[in-house]
């Protein structure tokens, strides 16, 4: 059988007694896949913190719906849902961790403390809010596999050399498959080291497990005697997403200046003009030029500013070998098919700012704004919001799917627990189609988050990114542009925040 077909439901009470049945059938299927017994340890324990805290949170005497438990390897992850009906809730109602009360600590404390554990030992954990279909609470940590430092070459013919002495023709660019793992986790090994922030390149099986899945696909510049000396990946956050972002992108340090990049960058946008998705865009990174000129050189817009994106780790072999601060990104993008003209509501104080962006992908903000202007926060509705933690670039992402009367307590509490949890960024994504945004956006700014720019269908359409940076302060100065419009989104953040924390 294989790693993709381990998978079981458990429908249970809400009693305690069912954790150990839980543990157990979490236990074998995390063995089967070759998770570690000293890793096993930290699933049981955790498993047994999610179920209590989703149990004390969600269920009282006169509250009996079932949880459901879905336990599965879903590679490169393995992962545990705690999927609830029972009375609504969110993580605000978690009492705060503080470890000079471990002591005296009462049972609600240790609440508080339970998702502290849990952050520290889990590889990511996501709270999602689905409104009547239930209260989504997942972990997921990394299924062991080796290393591409420490993969020997055992296997003749399958791993080519780690140095190419002989710079041949390229014969092709062309998607590639799952077997090609391991080679293109050797070349970003020669061009990155060990830096680059998607560790699960590093795991050649981790990468085929991901290529299988079909939200990451690999494009290759191959030689004449087929050794891959050029990558670019197209990544997709799900597999409905209207979003395609191209990255990892690498080249063999004896291949540089030969024009691989826009080779492999030209066959990408052909294969996106066959596909349905509408937006293509790209993380074009501050620390240098280069890749902010090939996406202005091939038609894509910048509309965001992600500030301190990703760890000051990252290193760009004979380019940069050391950050001087969390590395910056523009979002920039393309429409490769036209978005669904609809209603919006931007806060009137960005509309100058929004209507420029709007301008750079040919648009008319003029012609979207509701001239409604009634809209209000209605008191029975309630948020729909989801929260994510990377733990690879140590940056949490918060979704808010509906916006109703408790955003205000939902973003302060969601504020306080991801710095306590001392993640360096917040992004904060709001639907401007939602009558409610501008309080949404009013409250987001009063707390300490700024305007990072339009990030269409990412996930919504018309998506509003804002920013808050945990205790850490941006070099502006250090963040370099290419063209106008870098420039004056640049300028526009810095502002922004400037104006917000002052």
């Amino acid at each position: 059988m294989s790693k993709e077909n381990l998978w079981i439901k458990i429908t249970c009470p809400p009693n305690k007694h069912c954790i150990s049945i839980i543990q157990d059938a979490a236990s074998n299927i995390a063995r089967k896949v070759g998770i570690t017994e000293e890793k096993i340890v930290f699933i049981r324990l955790n498993i047994e913190e999610a179920f209590m805290m989703v149990f004390n949170l969600a269920y009282s005497d006169d509250v009996s719906e079932d949880i459901m438990v879905d336990i599965r390897c879903q590679p490169p992850h393995f992962r545990v849902q705690f999927i609830s009906k029972g009375m609504p809730f969110d993580l605000s109602l978690l009492p705060e961790y503080e470890p000079t009360k471990l002591i005296e600590m009462t049972e609600q404390d240790a609440t508080g403390l339970s998702m502290h554990m849990i952050k520290e030992s889990v590889d990511e954990y996501n709270f999602i809010n689905r409104g009547k279909e239930g209260i989504v609470f997942e972990l997921k940590w990394n299924i062991h596999f080796e290393n591409v430092e420490d993969i020997q070459e055992s296997e003749q013919g399958r791993i080519e050399p780690y140095r190419i002495e002989v710079v041949e023709e390229i014969k092709e660019i062309k998607m590639l498959s799952p077997d090609d793992a391991i080679n293109i986790s050797r070349l970003v090994y020669k061009s990155y080291g060990l830096s680059y922030v998607n560790e699960d390149i590093y795991y050649p099986d981790r990468l085929r497990a991901k290529l299988q899945s079909g939200l990451f696909e690999s494009i290759g510049a191959v030689t004449t005697s087929n050794r891959i000396v050029g990558h670019l990946a197209l990544m997709k956050d799900a597999p409905d997403s209207q979003a395609v972002e191209w990255g990892v992108v690498v080249v063999d340090p004896a291949y540089r200046g030969k024009g691989l990049m826009n080779r492999l960058l030209e066959f990408a946008i052909k294969e996106m003009q066959n596909r349905t998705q509408s937006v293509f865009f790209a993380h074009a990174v501050t620390n240098h030029t280069f890749t902010q000129k090939t996406c202005e050189r091939f038609g894509f817009k910048t509309t965001a500013l992600f500030v301190g994106f990703a760890p000051d780790t990252l290193k760009f072999r004979n380019i940069h070998e050391r950050l001087k601060q969390r590395e910056s990104t523009f979002i920039s993008l393309k429409f490769m098919k036209p978005i669904e003209m609809d209603k919006i509501y931007p806060p009137s104080w960005h509309k100058e700012t929004l209507s420029k962006i709007f301008e750079t992908l040919d648009m008319s903000i003029d012609a979207l704004i509701s001239m409604d202007v009634s809209a209000h926060i209605g008191h029975e509705t309630n948020t729909t919001y989801s929260t994510r933690i990377l733990s690879s670039i140590n940056m949490a992402l918060i979704f808010i799917d509906r916006i109703g009367s408790n955003i205000n307590n939902i973003l302060a509490f969601e504020k306080k627990r991801l710095c306590r949890e001392k993640v360096d960024v917040i992004n904060l994504v709001v639907d401007l189609e939602d009558p409610n945004v501008q309080w949404c956006v009013k409250y987001a700014e009063s707390m300490g988050f700024f305007i990072a720019g339009f990030t269409p269908m990412m996930p919504y359409p018309y998506a509003l990114t804002m920013q808050y940076l945990n205790n850490f302060k941006v070099d502006y100065d250090v963040i370099t542009t290419y063209g106008d419009n870098a420039t004056w989104l640049k300028e526009v953040v810095q502002k922004e925040q400037r104006r917000i924390e002052g």
